[in-house]
């Protein structure tokens, strides 16, 4: 089971490298409307 879950969630093209990209992004964004957006896309990746 681990041998399945671990490359979905680490490494830099899992789930949780994905959603830390959509976080970290959301600071330098102009508009808090798009920072909302990358907010809610990034807590979405993380939750099954």
């Amino acid at each position: 089971m681990a041998v399945y879950n671990l490359p979905r969630f680490g490494g830099p093209d899992g789930e949780l490298g994905a959603s830390m990209r959509y976080l970290s992004q959301r600071y330098t964004m102009p508009y808090k409307e798009c920072a909302a957006v990358l907010i809610d896309i990034g807590t979405e990746d993380v939750v099954p």
